[in-house]
């Protein structure tokens, strides 16, 4: 599966498309008096995951939600000086994602846990190109990965 988010105008809500480029996916981002939440919809309008910034932490840290609005993984940036890197784990601290890729983030994957398998590749060029490799795992969580990494190198006018 491939989608692609435009970036360029990351404004207060966008669009999600799919390889074909038909809307998949609405992402509605709202800024709160203490911070950053965004919302990922399907075509229906039902919410299909939540995003929201954790405080009071040394490195940025997000939190996704399933569509229940309880908690399924935490997402942390890692102190690096070189490139940006990420750090994706369940929230019981198991770690389960790790982001690999090049010095500016432009080219990166999300691999497992050991980094032996590569679950989706990323490129950013004009926005974001996200190719699922591995189907078993949720796209709307994936998408939102790519989302909080760009909030995280990229977007950081409120932060």
């Amino acid at each position: 599966m491939k989608f692609s988010i435009n970036t360029e105008d990351f404004s207060s809500k966008f669009d999600v498309f799919d390889s074909e480029g038909l809307k998949r996916y609405l992402v509605k981002n709202e800024m709160e008096s203490l911070g950053r939440k965004f919302t990922i919809f399907d075509l229906a309008d039902d919410v299909v995951c939540t995003v929201e910034k954790q405080f009071f932490t040394l490195r940025p840290t997000y939190v996704v939600h399933n569509k229940h609005h309880q908690p399924v993984m935490n997402i942390r940036k890692k102190f690096n000086l070189l490139r940006p890197q990420f750090t994706i784990s369940s929230e019981v601290e198991e770690v389960k994602f790790h982001t690999v890729g090049d010095y500016f983030g432009a080219n990166f994957s999300i691999t497992s846990k050991d980094e032996k398998e590569i679950i989706a590749k990323v490129t950013r060029k004009n926005g974001y190109t996200i190719e699922i490799l591995d189907t078993e795992h949720d796209a709307p969580a994936l998408i939102a990965i790519v989302i909080i990494i760009h909030l995280c190198c990229y977007y950081t006018k409120d932060e």
